[in-house]
């Protein structure tokens, strides 16, 4: 979606190089060292969550990594199955406070995104759910029924819930959200409980700073042109584009408020 235009804006091509698997360190290993013609489009876990799970990353977000701008803030949905044994947010903890460890759900891998927020409701929650770590999505398993419960972003989650093959039980922003008004934030439980993510742009540590503002300018008109926007707010996402100086500022507080998560929730390697 950002790719062709910038495109057009750099005068050169922007090509996007998928690298995923272990919970994305294999595609941020990739930025640490390059040069100024590699970006690394960064998920909240990433700068937060990974640096407090693995003690041998191979990389230092806050170290190895120069901010750019923040994309998007993004809503997770809790999802369930068709099949699966509740229908609500409420019926989900009963069960789970009935019969702890016995419900599975599904994440996109060790300390990703999914995986921290699910802890982080079980935990508010008082309930023991037992996690099953995906090297990938988890969407086909859960479409079949073969789990019954995932967190999964808007941009995933939101398709499946408006054609009815998964339930939305919750979004784990402050408030509804105008795509499925009719479902729950999950603070209506949990008072307090808002955690939405958020995709960005690094480059290796060392760019030039007039690489990172030129970056920075160019995303930033990007973002703000109608049909982009229009795009992301079918999926329930808002586009951003903040300056270098708020980046740099939001990725430190993630650093430490996850780092409080990982902790409380007692999340470590499996």
């Amino acid at each position: 979606m950002i790719a062709e235009p910038l495109s057009a804006a750099l005068g050169q091509p922007v090509i996007v190089d998928n690298k995923p698997g272990a919970s994305g360190i294999i595609g941020a290993s990739a930025l640490k060292g390059a040069d100024d013609h590699t970006m690394l489009m960064t998920v909240d876990s990433i700068v937060g969550v990974l640096p407090h799970v693995y003690p041998k990353l191979p990389f230092e977000p806050l170290r190895d990594f120069e901010p750019v701008t923040q994309l998007t803030n993004v809503p997770w949905v809790l999802v369930a199955s068709r099949d699966a044994p509740f229908k609500s947010v409420r019926e989900l903890f009963e069960q789970a406070k009935k019969k702890p460890g016995t419900i599975d759900y599904g994440s996109l891998g060790l300390a990703t995104g999914s995986h921290v927020r699910m802890e982080m409701i079980a935990h508010g929650a008082g309930i023991k759910l037992n996690h099953i770590p995906y090297k990938g999505s988890p969407m086909s398993d859960l479409l079949a029924g073969q789990i019954p419960l995932s967190l999964e972003p808007s941009t995933t989650a939101l398709p499946q819930a408006r054609s009815g093959r998964l339930h939305a039980l919750a979004v784990t922003t402050a408030r509804r959200i105008p795509e499925l008004p009719d479902v729950p934030a999950l603070s209506e439980l949990l008072p307090g409980f808002d955690a939405p993510g958020w995709h960005g742009i690094h480059v290796a540590a060392g760019v030039s700073k007039e690489v990172v503002q030129r970056l920075n300018a160019e995303i930033s008109t990007v973002l703000r042109s109608k049909s982009v926007q229009r795009r992301l707010a079918e999926l329930s996402v808002s586009a951003v584009g903040s300056s270098v100086a708020v980046f740099a500022a939001l990725c430190r507080t993630e650093y430490q408020e996850w780092g409080a998560v990982v902790k409380a929730a007692n999340i470590r390697l499996e």
